[in-house]
């Protein structure tokens, strides 16, 4: 809602020569158009023509009108293009910039809203606006981010107009809208939309509206063809102060009247007498200090009537509009206007002023430290010293980073009805009825059996807005503060137990209070269901010894006649199953026990697979190595692996009681793989076997590990020639040479992944 707010600071005035010194014939006409209507406040109408024109004219006056058009009638999307592209020329006004600022901390980009309000500065040292704004644009974002004061809720009576400046009278809230009810309305050039007027819906203590507009009053004499609103009320009810365009009544040419400049003027009527059969004011006059040269707009008065506080661009005040404050005389009549001091009046906008009580002043600026826009602020009036105190912004989520224009509270200061251009489900300004509240959720987790407290659970709490993850404490308690009206999710988990989740609103009555949840989680008990079964017969192996190992427990046992094994394991944890059988390469299993299950069975089925062929140590105890002598280990590897197999162990001891004997001897130890697999991940493996060799018989074995080396060699030098191989092999290789040979069985693959050794030295 910016036509209360853009009169004295935004005109930027092209200079005509210039421009049209660069324009065509047509590009002439138009900009003339665009700037009578920019000259004359028709700022929807120039909107158009500005744009036809901008891109042609490429000129940052132009486009900084077109952002002023755009910024006026709410349109912050465009206005920000036009005012970026404004603010690149350097021709570009400081003005321009000041304005852009403001659009980019209304969008809640501080940052660069700062950097342009910085050099704005640069030039305007001593505007104390400014600098309430760059600290704004440091304290914003960690101001949207805290937990608000309350809960807003979107009346249910907007429209896509505007609706804004509540106030509440016998029962039903008021409000200023341009929702077209009288089709005989006329239309304000300024914003495209209808002009003003009052209107009312019926209102509970808690905040519940009716959707029906009624006129505030009867009377043909208030709710004209232009701008009425918004209005207070006298604590009786019996009289109203509003705002009015400055009006021509003259029967033939009943018109809205602009000053010198163009401007028309807002003035302030007093409607008394109000008659409750007939639902109107009977009299309406003028306030005593309406101006032709000045505005005069937005009334509160106390509830005591001793104090009238209104907004005026006046001369002498701190800049923009000011707020003004009138007090009532023992004759009846108000005092001359006072300025309510710098305190409160900025180089900024001042506007729609409330007084709750005979000393506490609400009011709206956009020249106080803030989040973006228009923020509402709370002051303190003192009879005595006739000061205010230093406002205090109301923070979230009564304000937001856009307009928020005005409140009204409740008696009882917990709740109250604010207006605002923030996002909502209908476009404009709007209403929202705003809740006073701090809540606290406690959750509490217990044993589900025992009743004890969890003192080592972790609760995650979560929504829209924020989340928690933590531990509680010694007592299973956590406490956070939550987003009044949002849906929180709970999780409340323990490694041993079966996590629980609670997803719903957590509401109340109370201003401050603290909500319960107790969570009970079960114990959880997993189970294994193990059968060993042979790789080609499919047929269960009795006698299996299965070794079953984790961080917190490990166990021993034998599979029965079945080749089974039923047994209860640790939840939530890592298993490393071995499982070993005469004459079978031994097998490892890797298992994880974390179940969301109260009682979870683990079925597995592993089976055991014989060594293909036999192979035998060729390395002779009797023989004295010589350098060059090769021979080969019985360490065969199961496909695709690299660990050692128990089998395997025998032969490397065996092999190290060889380097026992023969002291001296340096060795270099060679791992093969099979054909299956790529070049590099062949490579890779066959290096991994061939280290774990080494590292066997330097941890276990304690052999020298400068005696040992050890290279892979993947799949280069095959015992077993055969063509479903050698067609990758020769691949790899770069040779046509493909000897004779058959289709590789398993057999013959486990032959090509051995090991061997040659001698380097004795």
């Amino acid at each position: 809602m910016k036509i209360h707010s853009f009169l004295l600071i935004l005109l930027v005035l092209l200079l005509p020569g210039r421009l049209w010194a660069k324009a065509d014939k047509k590009e002439s006409k138009e900009l003339m158009i665009a700037n009578y209507y920019y000259n004359h406040y028709e700022y929807h109408k120039a909107i158009p023509h500005f744009l036809s024109i901008a891109d042609s004219l490429n000129n940052a006056e132009v486009f900084a009108r077109l952002g002023n058009c755009y910024y006026i009638t709410n349109n912050l999307k465009d206005a920000d293009a036009a005012y970026a592209r404004a603010v690149k020329m350097p021709e570009c006004e400081d003005a321009v910039k000041l304005h852009y600022s403001e659009v980019l901390m209304q969008e809640g980009q501080y940052a660069e809203a700062e950097k342009l309000l910085v050099e704005y500065q640069k030039t305007h040292k001593s505007d104390q606006r400014v600098a309430n704004l760059i600290a704004g644009c440091k304290s914003a974002p960690q101001v949207l981010a805290s937990i608000p004061s309350g809960s807003v809720t979107f009346a249910g009576f907007n429209t896509d107009g505007s609706e804004f400046a509540p106030t509440l009278w016998k029962g039903r809230l008021v409000f200023t809208s341009d929702t077209v009810i009288d089709l005989k309305k006329k239309t304000d050039n300024w914003t495209g939309h209808s002009y003003y007027n009052m209107y009312s819906v019926s209102v509970d203590a808690n905040g519940n509206c009716g959707n029906e507009y009624s006129e505030v009053s009867r009377s043909k004499d208030i709710n004209i063809k232009y701008h009425d609103g918004p209005g207070t009320f006298s604590a009786n009810g019996s009289l109203m102060y509003f705002t009015r365009s400055s009006y021509s009544d003259r029967f033939f040419n009943k018109k809205s009247v602009a000053n010198k400049d163009s401007v028309v003027l807002q003035q302030i009527m007093i409607a008394s007498d109000y008659d409750t059969a007939k639902k109107q004011f009977k009299t309406i006059k003028p306030f005593k200090y309406n101006s032709e040269d000045y505005s005069v707009e937005h009334p509160t008065i106390s509830p005591n009537g001793n104090l009238l506080v209104f907004s005026s661009n006046m001369k002498g005040g701190a800049g923009g509009s000011d707020l003004y404050v009138c007090k009532m005389t023992g004759n009846g009549e108000w005092s001359e206007p006072e300025n309510a001091g710098y305190e409160i009046n900025t180089e900024g906008e001042e506007l729609f002023p409330y007084l709750a009580d005979d000393e506490t002043l609400y009011f709206s600026s956009d020249g106080h430290e803030g989040l973006g826009g228009l923020d509402i602020y709370m002051s303190k009036y003192d009879p005595t010293s006739r000061a205010f105190s230093a406002p205090l912004n109301l923070g979230t989520p009564i304000n937001s980073a856009y307009d928020d224009i005005s409140l009204a509270l409740y008696a009882d200061g917990r709740s109250s009805w604010i207006s605002s251009n923030r996002p909502g489900p209908k476009g404009g300004d709007n209403i929202w009825y705003y809740k006073r509240q701090k809540l606290y959720l406690q959750v509490n987790v217990f044993d589900a059996v025992s009743r004890m407290p969890l003192t080592n659970a972790r609760i995650v709490i979560r929504s829209a807005k924020d989340s928690l993850r933590s531990t509680v404490s010694s007592q299973g308690r956590l406490v956070k503060q939550l987003y009044p009206g949002e849906n929180y999710t709970v999780i409340a988990s323990d490694g041993a137990y079966v996590p629980k989740e609670i997803t719903k609103m957590y509401t109340s009555e109370k201003e401050v209070d603290t909500l319960t949840e107790n969570i009970y989680l079960g114990n959880k008990q997993v189970y294994l269901a193990l059968r060993v079964l042979d790789s080609t017969s499919r047929q269960p192996l009795k006698g299996v010894k299965i070794n079953l190992r984790s961080a917190s427990d490990s166990m021993s046992t034998t599979g029965n006649d079945d080749g089974a094994l039923f047994t209860k394991l640790s939840p939530d944890q890592v298993y490393n199953i071995a499982i070993d059988k005469e004459s079978y390469f031994t097998r490892f299993v890797f298992l994880n026990t974390a179940s969301n299950k109260m009682a979870d069975t683990l079925e597995k089925n592993v089976y055991l697979s014989h060594p293909l062929f036999t192979i035998k140590n060729t390395f002779n105890p009797r023989h004295i190595p010589e350098a060059g002598d090769t021979f080969i280990v019985n360490v065969p590897f199961v496909f695709a692996a690299a660990d050692l197999q128990r089998n395997s162990k025998d032969s490397l001891d065996e092999f190290a009681k060889y380097l026992e004997k023969y002291s001296t001897v340096r060795v270099l130890i060679r791992a093969h793989c099979d054909c299956r697999g790529g070049e590099q991940y062949n490579q890779d493996l066959s290096d991994r076997r061939a280290a774990e060799v080494v590292k066997y018989l330097v941890a276990v074995r304690h052999i020298d590990p400068t005696r040992l080396q050890s290279v892979g060699l993947g799949y280069k030098e095959p015992r077993i020639h055969c063509n479903n191989c050698e067609n990758r092999r020769n691949s790899q290789l770069k040779t046509l040479d493909i000897p004779d040979g058959k289709i590789c069985t398993e057999a013959e693959h486990a032959q090509n992944r051995i090991l061997d050794c040659i001698v380097l030295s004795k």
